[in-house]
């Protein structure tokens, strides 16, 4: 019985008998996935392929036809089927609402807008509309929506202006990021600082509340110009001129209103009043009064006045 074990004729041995059986099953099961990798693999070759083509094929004939205007044609007629559609169930624009204004007028923004009462709704481009309102000067933003079934908001955001800019000879108003607002009415605009000079509208924003701070000086000043975009001068309605340093022109701002306060500096035989270093005044008398004063000193003449 031995004999027979070893040479392979005797009785199985159960534990022999089920791996055989698991062997015999698993191998169709592995030839089985083996087939199924094969066909992914190919089915994913197929898609590289195909799927570039499809879509280049798809851009050729849409390309074709724009150009021979079937798309334009057929978008144009969706679009006018729309349009119908909407005057029918009444979405038109019946009504333009328009908020924020304060220098401008309804009319004013009507006029931009220029949407006829009964357009339909969605035939209306809010951009388009957007950029003719933002094209007017007073204008900052503005926000343009549609809201059913027929009501059409524009919201207006308007500059606010700080100084009168004098460039080349012409007067504009500015806001405090330097843009042109109008150069038309500026009369009414008398009480805003006049600044001149290149570079004067982008720096007026930060130089316009300084100026203001001391009133008394404010009121008798007529221009402040700017000095290689570096610096200001301040020129006075009688003539005087003060030169503010490059930084630092609050606390010069604030000596001035004090040395006029206590001293009238500026009602003074004054031509400039140089205020560029921190602990140092110099100042530049009139012509006629240097005349003066050599006239007093021929004559024999002693003393004089500041």
């Amino acid at each position: 019985m031995k004999a027979e074990r070893d040479l392979g004729f005797g009785p199985r041995t159960r534990t022999s008998s089920l791996r055989a059986s698991r062997e015999i099953e698993s191998s169709p099961r592995r030839g089985e996935r083996e087939a199924t990798l094969v066909r992914r693999r190919r089915v994913q070759k197929v898609r590289r392929i195909a799927v570039p083509a499809v879509i280049g094929a798809m851009a050729i004939a849409a390309l074709i036809g724009w150009q021979s205007g079937a798309i334009a044609d057929m978008v144009g007629s969706v679009s006018k089927q729309i349009d119908r559609q909407a005057i029918k169930t009444g979405l038109v624009i019946d009504e333009v609402t328009v908020s924020g204004l304060r220098r401008l007028s309804r009319a004013d923004i009507l006029e931009a807008v220029a949407v006829p009462s009964g357009t339909p709704i969605f035939a209306v481009d809010i951009d388009e509309i957007r950029n003719r309102v933002a094209m007017i000067g007073w204008v900052k933003s503005v926000v343009v929506a549609r809201e059913l079934p027929n009501h059409l908001r524009v919201q207006i955001t308007e500059r606010k202006p700080i100084a009168v800019w004098q460039q080349q000879g012409l007067l504009a108003l500015i806001d405090d990021e330097g843009a042109v607002i109008t150069t038309a009415g500026l009369a009414e605009f008398a009480d805003l600082p006049q600044v001149v000079g290149v570079g004067a509208e982008r720096a007026a924003a930060r130089l316009a509340p300084i100026l203001r701070a001391e009133p008394t000086l404010y009121r008798d000043m007529q221009a402040a110009v700017r000095v290689a975009d570096r610096r200001w001068d301040v020129v006075f309605k009688n003539g005087v001129r003060v030169r503010l340093p490059d930084g630092g022109e609050a606390q010069a701002w604030r000596r001035l209103a004090q040395l006029q306060a206590q001293h009238r500096i500026l009602d003074r035989e004054i031509q400039i009043v140089d205020l560029r270093q921190p602990d140092r005044l110099v100042l530049r008398l009139t012509a006629e009064e240097v005349h003066r004063r050599q006239l007093e000193v021929d004559a024999g003449v002693k003393g004089g006045r500041v």
